[in-house]
């Protein structure tokens, strides 16, 4: 079964990026990959320099991050689509939602996660900093690595 997800990439009030993901879309997984990526960002306004090598991770301006953020992810035909923006009170129809707000050049991020509760459709998982949301993947994509390898151990040995 696939996880979905939605990244939404918003300046203010204003939706730059709605991207679907249509696999491996958990905390652990495509989460995890996010949280690094965002982790090196710095985003400025302007860039004075015409040197690939000199601006790095740069993003120059938040619509140069969602950009950045579509062609990190975006491989070939399929698995990930942009779409229409997605506002917070909408019908959540993905596994996770990762809503990524620009301030200046502070990113803060907020992960909900589909409860399948008819009182209450979703839950916030998470939300803070870019230095928070990745030790916040990087444990449960520790915890996750972990479960796995108990059940290898518990496969070998059922073999065994």
């Amino acid at each position: 079964m696939s996880t979905h997800s939605l990244t939404v990439v918003k300046d203010g009030p204003h939706t730059l990026v709605s991207m679907y993901k249509q696999c491996d879309g958990s905390p652990e997984g495509y989460g995890y990959d996010l949280a690094k990526f965002l982790a090196k960002v710095r985003i400025t306004n302007g860039v004075v320099t015409d040197d690939r090598e000199k601006l790095g991770s740069t993003a120059n301006t938040p619509l140069c991050l969602a950009a950045q953020i579509v062609a990190k992810f975006k491989e070939g035909a399929g698995e990930v689509y942009l779409q229409p923006p997605w506002e917070e009170g909408e019908d959540m129809y993905v596994s996770y939602a990762y809503l990524i707000s620009c301030h200046e050049d502070d990113l803060h991020v907020r992960v909900l996660e589909r409860t399948f509760d008819e009182a209450e459709d979703r839950r916030v998982m998470f939300e803070g900093n870019v230095k928070d949301f990745k030790a916040f993947c990087q444990k449960h994509y520790r915890r996750e690595a972990a479960r796995w390898r108990r059940l290898q151990k518990k496969h070998a040995a059922a073999e065994a």
